[in-house]
Order: structure tokens, then C-alpha cells, then sequence
């Protein structure tokens, strides 16, 4: 590897936005003047993702599927794609999940109401039964 291709991809990957937008969150949040544990909890959700992403790619050179962690090759990039796209489903699902959301259920049940409909029946009446028998209040 030539050294202009070694400068290339360091400044790829320092200069990604996965690590560079926890950067400039700290620069806002410190001149904001918001708490520390409100600019921490912003960072923190901006980090997660790149670590994340980065642990994913040094998993993938690793284990010799890619060349380098910066995914420079198409077939790489699609790969990379793939994950973010499972990463992200995750994460919307578990947010839509704590906050009581269903409506991201509406797609799937769509798709195959013959097996998702009883599921979310089934899930809701374990739900409700849990919920009565702790007791539980809620203000949503």
C-alpha cells in the first residue's frame, strides 16, 4: 500500500461521521452549558453506533472477509449496509418497544396476519396479566 492510499484511508476513518459527530455533540453541549449527565447521555448515543460499526469492521477484517476496516470495497460497503440496516431496526424497534409504540408492528402483521396478529395477542394478554399482577401504573 502506497503511502498516499495509507493517508487516505486514515483520514477516511478519522474523519468518518460516526466519530467526528460525538466531537462536535461535546463542543455544542459544552458550550450550551446543559448538564453533564444530559451531554453525556447525547454522546453516548452518538458513540454507540460508531463503536458499533467499528467493532463490526475490525470483526470483518479479522476474520479476513474485508481488506481493511474503512469497507472500501463495493461488495464491503454492502455488507457494512446490511448491518446498519439490522442495527438500526433494532434500535428503532427497542425504542418503539419501551414507549409503548405498536404501530411498528402494523408492516409485519400486513405481511403474514395469520401468525403475527395472535403473537401480539398473545404478548399483550402476558402483558396485561404481568401488569395487574405487579400492580403497575402508568401515565402513557
Amino acid at each position: 500500500m502506497s503511502a498516499r492510499e495509507s493517508l487516505a484511508r486514515t483520514v477516511s476513518i478519522l474523519g468518518h461521521p460516526m466519530l467526528v459527530m460525538p466531537a462536535a455533540a461535546w463542543c455544542a453541549a459544552r458550550e450550551s452549558g446543559i448538564g453533564a449527565q444530559a451531554a453525556f447521555a447525547i454522546i453516548a448515543g452518538l458513540a454507540v453506533p460508531g463503536l458499533l460499526v467499528f467493532g463490526y469492521s475490525a470483526w470483518c477484517v479479522g476474520r479476513g472477509h474485508w481488506r481493511h476496516v474503512d469497507a472500501s470495497a463495493p461488495a464491503e460497503r454492502a455488507q457494512l449496509n446490511r448491518f446498519l440496516l439490522g442495527l438500526f431496526s433494532l434500535a428503532a424497534a427497542v425504542a418503539l418497544g419501551l414507549s409503548f409504540i405498536t404501530e411498528g408492528a402494523i408492516p409485519f402483521a400486513a405481511a403474514d396476519p395469520l401468525r403475527v396478529i395472535p403473537a401480539i395477542m398473545a404478548g399483550s394478554a402476558v402483558t396485561g396479566g404481568l401488569s395487574m399482577m405487579f400492580d403497575v401504573t402508568s401515565r402513557a
